[in-house]
């Protein structure tokens, strides 16, 4: 059993070192620049002061956001020539000299999952030819998130409302399995008329003849969006009404394992006093939710995904509620986008962010809203 066991770990050690020998990364930018590819963007330079968040704690995957001023990335889509897709899970895509492009992942160290790609099918097998143009707005694992839904793979689609797309007679938007009822209600309300769903076989490499590759609008842990992507999807999606802001919403996880707070009940009581509801977004429709937050004045929630819907609301006061010491700051970055105005409460729990359930010092939450 001991021999065996060791042979397995020399196994596994061999085959991670001939995949980090065998598939080098390369960034859009880089092959951009290395094939001459012309970058077609729709968004301006845009640049937002973020003082607050040098008063934040921040975990060290988002200390790169520390800065006086937030500035929206590099964004734009090229046409790639005989790139390679991985049907799988994480979408991958590669060259046809089978180097990983990087921008397939929201973050980097999701390239540590390279270990999972299957060496011999990618170099020994021959990969399936797809003729025409396609597309991706799908990334890495995370298509049925709510919030990666909404906020790093939906917005790819605006970048395929170019002038220079139009010309194409149909466009092919590649997904490897079923769309989940979020995707539905939003792709067809935001994709543009020459493109379609294109459906492959799961698990399959594919060698494409053009791929139109639009990169992420966010930055890494950053739910900022630029303001021409939000003029497009509130334009499309809002409803066909004006706004009253009578809504003071509490956001409700009573019914998740994680993140609950055992002092609902109180909390709930302290905030009725000044109009507000609970609300379980979970037992209600996409449209529901729209309309909810649509008519927002208020919303407080704990860190997570329905938060997102933050996104429908127009300049209203917004509270985030975190268990940990720590701030995750994703959707400050949404509202600084939104104009909204944002606060945070964090309670020390100990067990990070998935704790099962913590408690809120009702004192500090009210003193937090400055009603």
């Amino acid at each position: 059993m001991f021999f065996l066991q060791k042979l397995t770990s020399w196994k596994n050690s061999v085959q991670t070192t001939l995949r980090k020998l065998l598939i080098k990364i390369i960034s859009i930018d880089e092959l951009s620049k290395t094939q001459n590819l012309q970058k077609l963007s729709p968004i301006s330079e845009q640049v937002t002061a973020t003082p607050e968040i040098k008063e934040m704690r921040l975990l060290d995957n988002s200390k790169h956001l520390i800065n006086q001023n937030y500035s929206v990335p590099n964004i734009y889509s090229v046409t790639l020539t005989k790139v390679i897709y991985w049907s799988s899970k994480y979408n991958l895509f590669f060259t046809n000299s089978r180097q990983l492009i990087a921008d397939s992942l929201i973050y980097e160290n999701q390239l540590k999952n390279i270990k999972k790609i299957n060496i011999k099918s990618l170099y020994l097998n021959k990969p399936e030819k797809l003729l025409g143009t396609y597309s991706i707005f799908r990334t890495y694992k995370s298509y049925k998130n709510y919030y990666h839904s909404l906020i790093d793979n939906i917005p790819r689609l605006y970048l395929l409302h170019q002038d220079e797309y139009r010309k194409i007679p149909e466009i092919n938007l590649l997904v490897s399995s079923e769309l989940t009822a979020l995707e539905d209600f939003y792709l067809k309300k935001l994709l543009p008329e020459n493109a379609k769903i294109f459906l492959v076989k799961p698990n399959n490499f594919y060698l494409l003849e053009k791929l139109i590759f639009p990169k992420l609008l966010t930055s890494s842990n950053a739910g900022y969006l630029p303001s021409e992507y939000l003029e497009f999807f509130i334009n499309r999606i809002k409803p066909n009404r004006e706004i009253n802001k009578i809504n003071r919403i509490f956001i409700s996880r009573k019914n998740s394992p994680y993140r609950h707070i055992l002092n609902e009940d109180e909390i709930l009581d302290r905030l009725a006093i000044h109009g507000f509801k609970k609300y379980f977004l979970e037992e209600m429709s996409i449209t529901e939710q729209i309309e909810l937050f649509y008519d927002a004045d208020y919303v407080i929630g704990v860190h997570g995904a329905g938060l997102v819907n933050l996104i429908f609301s127009s300049q209203i006061n917004v509270l985030e509620i975190f268990p940990t010491s720590y701030v995750i700051p994703h959707y400050y970055y949404l509202s600084k986008s939104l104009n909204h105005m944002y606060k945070y409460l964090c309670c020390n729990s100990k067990g990070g962010k998935n704790v099962p359930s913590f408690v809120v010092d009702a004192d500090e939450l009210l003193k937090r809203l400055n009603l």
